[in-house]
């Protein structure tokens, strides 16, 4: 055969690029393109949320104060109370506080939440206080405050007033009164009401008596004159 007139033998392509073959060694293979020999629109994203979480992170960081007593006593300025509070910064909770918002991160915003809590728990304890109290006052039944200005004085007379002061300060309740007013009677003939005195007029069975009993004796005998 004439070689001048043979066709020419066919040229080798390049070779075909492995999967990844171009993908440079600082991007993830789960972002790198092989076939656009690119990365991923998705990475892009990716690293668009990074910033964001590395803005907030930043923020966050520049909002701890430096040191415990970098926080602030204050209570958040939207909150609603039904009495005002004030919290004591001497107060050795406070100092607890601080340290363990400062322990774990706490931003000043965060800190004044968490005393929040501590305040909303102070005012359902005075809710509960003066539900109590009211309680007992109406089971005083009428002039309860006549009644136990009068059995404070007359406790007064038998022991001192100091040490009926210190005796009042440990409970009012409505069975403290009773009692009390049933301990004088016994010893005195003191009836329950409004301070009066009906001596020797109690009968013998008085400290079994319920309070209805006793101020229905009591009237009677008003009642009768004697």
């Amino acid at each position: 055969m004439d070689q001048s007139t043979a066709p020419d033998a066919p040229t080798p392509g390049p070779a075909a690029a492995a999967p990844g073959a171009n993908r440079p060694e600082h991007v993830p293979e789960d972002v790198w393109d092989a076939k656009a020999g690119t990365v991923k629109p998705e990475m892009f994203r990716e690293l668009a949320d990074l910033r964001s979480l590395r803005d907030r992170h930043d923020a966050r960081i520049r909002a701890v104060p430096e040191t415990a007593d970098g926080y602030e006593v204050a209570l958040p300025e939207d909150i609603e109370l039904s009495m005002e509070f004030e919290i004591d910064p001497a107060n050795p909770l406070v100092d607890g506080a601080k340290a363990f918002a400062k322990e774990v991160g706490l931003t000043q915003a965060e800190f004044s939440k968490l005393l929040s809590f501590e305040v909303r728990r102070a005012e359902a304890d005075v809710g509960r206080m003066q539900a109590w109290v009211d309680g007992e006052v109406k089971a005083l039944g009428e002039n309860p405050g006549a009644r136990i200005e009068g059995l404070k004085n007359a406790v007064s007379a038998e022991i001192g007033p100091d040490l009926a002061d210190a005796l009042f300060a440990l409970d009012r309740g409505a069975k403290s009164v009773v009692a009390l007013e049933a301990l004088l009677a016994k010893r005195s003939g003191y009836a329950s009401g409004r301070g009066d005195t009906v001596a020797g007029k109690t009968p013998p069975n008085w400290d079994r008596l319920g309070f209805i009993q006793r101020m229905a004796f009591i009237d009677g005998l008003k009642n009768s004159g004697r």
